[in-house]
């Protein structure tokens, strides 16, 4: 069983070697990148668990796999430097709730070294200009500029970002070659399977970048290999066929004919059985038949449905010809495959022109930069020049932290294990792969679940996690803790799908749970408290793409309903030491979503009134300006000045885009409503402003709401 990672620790954690870093969404992930590359600017570690030397901002590659990523990434880097510099000068003292930095102070001795560090620390924030902090493209194409004759690169080459052009002119300078060629009869395999031009580019775009070798093959030499591997695998399944099932067919007549025969007949029948028996000897008996096709006798005619097929009390053993049945209908299905073996070697074939026309232009996509610099450090292809090319740039870069690491892929992967030796542990550099492994497993961000395995099995026993969540609610924290450790309890294949689900104790990602310290308040509605987590079942059994557009709706409806409901927010203890005089209130540390009338403690500033649902401790709040239909505030929580009873807000701060507000629905009837003739079906309105001009004049009869009707204005006070 794999061992769990253990807790890291920014100021303790060795900075020699290669390690893997399990950072869940919120748990201080960016916090910890700024704080391990302050102790490698101080050299701060214990000796053979730290670089040589402090490095330079400039000697610490810092990567991830978006700009706007490495823009937030170098200036929280910049800030921490900054602070971290003016607190060892004796300038600031350490934020409220900061750690690390009053143990790195304590560590450092006053006086002279103390003096060094400060001023180490304020040039690596000045010199943050210089520092590596890159997506992986974007240092790719930098050290094939930087070490061009190394790498074998060249110093003008230009970085295309946008390949359609030349993948669409591949194509069709594939098609122009091996298509045209084709005979009558080569077409009438060809076309059914790659279309047109547009259906093909359609077909191989996600097949470019993992291609295999072009053979050098033309399509009609490859058609005439496929045909011949084809029917030489379909020959040696055939043989010996055709005399089973004249013995298979023997023993089943001697079971149907007995008296007291054990079969029932309806469900294994000299009718159906016959068939199904006489489809498999003319496929067995015809060289040129290809395809077999027994329908449910794949099911009938195995060991499994001669057993279901007994009478009651019944105990004859199979056939043993029908033990064979199951591995053939296999065996069929690993049969090489038209469509596959057509698109594989067209894409080898787009891909290998593609390259040359951004060779003949000078210019390479980000794949590709990738790919270049993954074969210039490749040692067994290009040797010393290989060697030497690696040790040039783990020299520039000693270090090395990437970010999101789920997200690499293979190539990516080999870039990095070429460089810093990842099993190795190599002491002499460091390597942290920093990473959610909860977000490696969806396909849909480009995460390669292999990639991040392998690197997992790489760096066994250096293994650490940031297992605390600052960012989200103790409730939410807990309930997620709670629906994958059932998961990971349950056996099998474990919460995401790797264990060993022959019962073994080898998970190589298991789930980890992590404990909150983020908000501490609670989310409420209308109907009061909101649970964390909210589990919908659809009974009605539906396929991938229906079941996705429902839950989709399903979500989309759940965000409208919050964002229309007047109560939604967090209710929590006032900073100030008095606590929300309602649960549905919010005070000024909740964040107020927008200004509204009545009794709310939105924290914005009012000339008029105070809010009266101010606790007596805390200082009087004041009411946010009317929008300026009412000439005075009302004394209790209804706005007597903009609608005959209570409403949840003004109706022009409401819905700005409404005329009228209905004088005989209140905004929690509106709400359950749902105007069917406008709306798409599930999705709900909390006002008939979305009936739009249909509704307007008479009201949303569907929706059972009335005409509507300008509500009266106050006199003035």
């Amino acid at each position: 069983m794999s061992a769990g990672p253990q807790p890291l620790d920014p100021l303790t954690l060795p900075l020699a070697g290669s390690r893997l870093v399990e950072a869940s969404a919120g748990t201080g992930k960016t916090w910890t990148i700024a704080a391990l590359v302050l102790r490698l600017v101080l050299g701060h570690g214990e000796p053979g668990a730290r670089p040589a030397r402090p490095l330079a901002p400039a000697e610490i590659l810092v990567m991830t796999f978006t700009r706007a990523a490495t823009r937030e990434l170098s200036d929280r880097i910049r800030r921490r430097l900054a602070e971290a510099a003016a607190v060892f000068r004796g300038e600031a003292r350490p934020g409220d709730g900061d750690e690390l930095l009053p143990r790195l102070l304590a560590a450092c001795p006053e006086g002279e070294a103390r003096r060094q560090a400060a001023w180490r620390l304020a040039g690596a924030a000045e010199a943050m200009d210089e520092a590596a902090v890159t997506t992986i493209d974007a240092w790719c194409q930098r050290m094939l500029r930087e070490h061009a004759f190394d790498s074998g690169g060249g110093f003008d080459d230009e970085v295309l970002p946008d390949e359609s052009l030349l993948r669409d002119q591949a194509v069709r300078d594939w098609w122009r070659q091996q298509v045209y060629a084709l005979d009558d009869e080569a077409l009438a395999q060809v076309l059914p399977v790659l279309g047109d031009v547009d259906a093909l580019l359609r077909q191989v775009r996600p097949l470019l970048e993992q291609a295999p070798p072009d053979d050098g093959r033309s399509l009609g030499q490859a058609l005439a290999d496929f045909d011949a591997h084809r029917a030489a695998a379909l020959a040696g399944l055939k043989a010996g066929w055709v005399d089973r099932v004249q013995a298979l067919r023997v023993q089943l007549q001697s079971l149907w004919e007995r008296k007291d025969s054990p079969l029932d007949k309806r469900a294994l029948g000299p009718a159906h059985a016959g068939r199904w028996l006489d489809a498999l000897a003319t496929w067995a008996a015809d060289p040129e038949a290809a395809e077999l096709d027994l329908k449910v006798g794949w099911q009938k005619l195995t060991p499994q449905g001669f057993a279901s097929a007994l009478k009651p009390g019944q105990a004859v053993e199979a056939p043993a010809a029908l033990s064979a049945i199951p591995e053939l209908q296999a065996a069929l299905q690993r049969l090489p495959d038209l469509r596959r073996e057509l698109l594989g070697f067209a894409a080898a074939g787009i891909a290998a022109r593609l390259q040359a026309l951004k060779s003949r232009a000078g210019t390479w996509g980000f794949t590709d930069l990738q790919q270049r610099l993954a074969d210039a450090l490749d040692e067994r292809a290009r040797g010393d020049a290989a060697r030497r090319l690696r040790e040039r740039i783990v020299t520039q870069f000693p270090a090395a932290l990437v970010d999101e690491f789920q997200d690499t892929s293979p190539l990516q992967l080999a870039i990095l294990d070429r460089l810093y030796r990842i099993a190795d542990d190599d002491r002499s550099t460091t390597l942290l792969l920093i990473g959610d492994p909860k977000q490696a497993i969806y396909g849909f961000r480009g995460a390669d679940i292999g990639s991040y395995l392998q690197a997992r099995r790489a760096t066994a026993g250096r293994h650490h996690a940031l297992a605390t969540n600052y960012r989200s609610t103790t409730a939410l924290v807990a309930a997620l803790n709670r629906l994958f450790e059932r998961a990971e309890q349950r056996g099998g294949e474990g919460a995401f799908g790797h264990a060993d689900a022959s019962g073994g104790t080898d998970n190589p990602l298991p789930f980890v749970a992590v404990d909150a310290r983020g908000r501490a308040e609670t989310l409420v509605g209308a109907a009061g408290p909101l649970p964390a987590l909210t589990l919908c079942l659809d009974t009605q059994l539906l396929g991938r793409p229906a079941a996705r557009e429902r839950f989709a709706a399903l979500a989309a409806e759940q965000v409208v309903a919050l964002l229309d409901d007047e109560r939604a927010g967090f209710a929590c203890r006032a900073r100030r030491g008095g606590a929300c005089a309602r649960p549905t209130s919010r005070c000024s540390c909740a964040r107020p979503r927008r200004p509204s009338c009545g009794a709310r403690c939105a924290g914005a500033a009012s000339r008029r009134s105070t809010c009266r649902t101010a606790t007596a401790s805390s200082p009087p709040r004041r009411r946010p300006t009317c929008c300026g239909c009412c000439r005075r505030w009302p004394r209790r929580a209804s706005c007597a000045g903009c609608a005959p009873r209570w409403r949840p807000r003004c109706w022009r701060a409401r819905w700005p885009n409404c005329v009228r507000w209905p004088t005989t629905k209140r905004c929690s009837t509106a709400t359950a409503r749902r105007c069917s003739s406008c709306t798409p079906p599930g999705i709900r309105r909390a006002c008939w402003r979305c009936c739009a001009a249909r509704c307007r004049p008479s009201g949303c009869r569907r929706a059972g709401w009335p005409a509507p009707t300008r509500p009266p204005r106050a006199s003035a006070a």
